[in-house]
């Protein structure tokens, strides 16, 4: 009873597992481990326990159980001990722990047998992604060459961190190389604007000018909105200015301060226009445009105080001084040089401080402002808050944003999602049908957000009157999932049938899912009721009877008995008119023992009714 204890435990857990309850897997799976009979189920036990740990983003106590899992005797020879040295090494990795990191992604790559080919790729990426942090530079390009060689998965990340590497060794030439490599081999990358804008980095670091300012003004006309624009709009300004074209600087650093006034880069502008007005012996022209922009030197310096005051605290992590300080600032200088600084940093103490509606409208702030380097992460914040709330009018606003301007292929990623699932929750159903579809082709997503796409086209279409389509999504998801999204789906395939008339089909439909592995209670009662219907259908009221009853004496599910209870008396008053038919048109027949037939034709009823006064008789 005891083994059955263990192994009931454990597959539970797993239930949860894939049902993404993943504290509550962990309760299952201790427990299973309790017992200590089949050492295979307690390796498995241990493994997918620290699987829960690491969804559950608590990586110190996924490397605990990854550790207790590689010395299980039941883990000996099976492929998940290769995982877990994957899994330890990005646990290490989310930790910002990159030497332990990369010692065991190093493990992984050289496991044997060999893992599968697209994570030692992406594990070559982590390795490093490891070494660059650490300022390994040598090894980061080592790392990054291999990942790029095999171009299984990322090769473009790979080869523009391969570049980046390069040139903080000031390995210029072999920096441009990799870039111009990277421009030309993947035009449609995620990562194209950063790699066009380190390239004219790249080139004006090297002091190769002329092809800095090609590329750098290239850059301006190709992304007007880049967060890299002040920069760039600086640098040409520099360019000509180191050239003695001074009109052409003057025009540049013009374009910069009128675009972003209070940035960093347009006050460095500002003076440098100084510098070229002074040159000229032209102060009245020089007093006469900086008035024009707003440039008075006195505030600027109270405005950089203020500011660094609050900037110091959130270096040491102050957040409650942070908030009060940038309070001040705000309030003091609304219109100030860091104002977009001061409500990002802010928003993030907010944030973290959990007070959300403060920290939404700090970052609400940043993104009304012109795209700069805080957008993207206000975006980001702001769209996380929305949703949770519920807001999803708004989650959308900014789901929306965020697909448009992000950088990072993650938020772009997490962009889609979320206006995935809000669309469904606003019930825009040919909005869910684009955006489930554009999840879909995110590389390398999880299984469990497949399933998530497919379930919401499915629900999508079947809102909308496509019932075929609606029914390949859910079987994709049926087949595949065996959380409850598994369970609903397999329901709403014998619906679909039911709807169409297939009632036979329907029928075999519910036998699989009441017959299924999962312990989804609520689908396979309402797919018994779904069986009643199809029995009727098919004129079998006696089993639809029967499947009723069982579900009102046997069910804990009050709208659901509420239903089966409905549908009997329904049943039953449908049946009582052909009773009362059958009892008076049936003839009566009586026969006792002994009687000749002749006899007994005296008691039975003649199959003839008589006629009638006024009825006219058959010949």
């Amino acid at each position: 009873l005891k083994q059955a204890h263990q192994k009931v435990a454990y597959y539970r857990g797993v239930d949860l597992f894939n049902n993404m309850e993943y504290a509550e897997a962990i309760k299952l799976f201790d427990k299973s481990n309790t017992y200590m009979f089949d050492k295979n189920i307690r390796a498995n036990s241990v493994y997918w326990k620290a699987e829960s740990y690491y969804r559950l983003n608590n990586y110190p106590d996924a490397v605990e159980n990854y550790f207790d899992y590689i010395s299980e005797p039941g883990a000996i020879g099976k492929s998940e001990l290769s995982d877990a040295n994957y899994n330890i090494g990005y646990s290490y990795y989310k930790l910002k722990d990159y030497v332990n990191s990369n010692m065991w992604f190093r493990k992984f790559v050289t496991f044997i047998p060999k893992a599968n080919a697209k994570k030692i790729n992406d594990a070559y990426n982590r390795i490093g992604d490891g070494y660059f942090m650490q300022r390994d530079f040598v090894n980061a390009v080592d790392y990054y060459d291999q990942a790029y060689k095999m171009k299984l998965i990322d090769a473009d990340y790979a080869l523009f961190q391969r570049a980046l590497a390069n040139g903080v060794q000031k390995k210029y030439p072999a920096k441009i190389s990799d870039l111009n490599t990277f421009v030309s081999t993947y035009p449609k990358s995620l990562y194209i604007q950063k790699a066009k804008f380190e390239l004219a980095q790249a080139y004006y670091t090297d002091n190769q000018n002329e092809m800095a300012l090609s590329n750098f003004k290239k850059f301006v006309d190709e992304y007007p909105n880049s967060a890299f624009i002040n920069v760039s709009l600086s640098k040409i300004g520099l360019i000509y200015y180191a050239k003695k074209e001074n009109d052409n600087a003057l025009l540049y650093f013009d374009k910069l301060i009128k675009r972003d006034r209070k940035s960093a880069e347009a006050n460095e502008a500002i003076n440098t226009v100084k510098a070229i007005y002074t040159a000229k012996g032209d102060p009245d022209a020089m007093d006469k445009y900086l008035a024009s922009v707003g440039a008075s030197i006195p505030q600027s310096e109270l405005d950089s105080l203020t500011y660094n005051n609050g900037k110091n605290h959130y270096m040491d992590q102050d957040c409650k001084s942070v908030v009060s300080d940038f309070e001040k600032y705000i309030q003091k200088f609304p219109d100030g040089i860091f104002i977009t600084q001061a409500n990002f940093y802010k928003a993030k103490c907010e944030y973290k401080l959990g007070n959300m509606d403060n920290a939404l409208s700090g970052f609400a702030f940043v993104i009304a402002k012109p795209q700069g380097e805080f957008t993207e992460e206000s975006l980001v914040k702001a769209s996380d808050i929305t949703y949770k709330k519920q807001d999803h009018i708004k989650a959308i606003e900014y789901f929306k944003q965020l697909d448009e301007l992000a950088g990072d292929p993650k938020n772009k990623n997490y962009a889609i999602i979320g206006l995935m699932r809000s669309s469904y929750f606003k019930k825009e159903y040919p909005d869910v049908i684009t955006y489930s579809n554009r999840v879909l082709k995110i590389e390398n997503a999880n299984q469990e957000l497949i399933n998530e796409a497919h379930y919401y086209l499915g629900q999508a279409f079947y809102a909308t009157g496509d019932n075929e389509s609606a029914m390949a999504e859910f079987r994709s998801v049926a087949n595949s999932s065996k959380a409850e999204i598994g369970a609903e789906s397999q329901y709403n395939i014998a619906n679909i049938m039911y709807i169409k008339k297939e009632y036979k089909q329907s029928k075999k439909v519910v036998f699989d899912l009441i017959n299924g592995d999962g312990d989804y209670p609520y689908w396979v009662t309402k797919g018994m009721i779904l069986l009643a219907d199809d029995y009727v259908a098919l004129n079998d009221n006696l089993q639809a009877k029967g499947m009723l009853k069982g579900i009102i004496d046997e069910s804990d599910i009050p709208e659901l008995i509420k239903i089966a209870q409905e549908k009997l008396d329904k049943i039953t008053a449908d049946e009582e008119p052909a009773k009362k038919l059958k009892t008076v048109t049936e003839p009566l027949q009586l026969e006792y023992e002994g009687n000749t037939p002749q006899q007994n034709e005296l008691f039975t009823e003649p199959t003839t009714p008589p006629v009638m006064e006024g009825e006219p008789k058959n010949d």
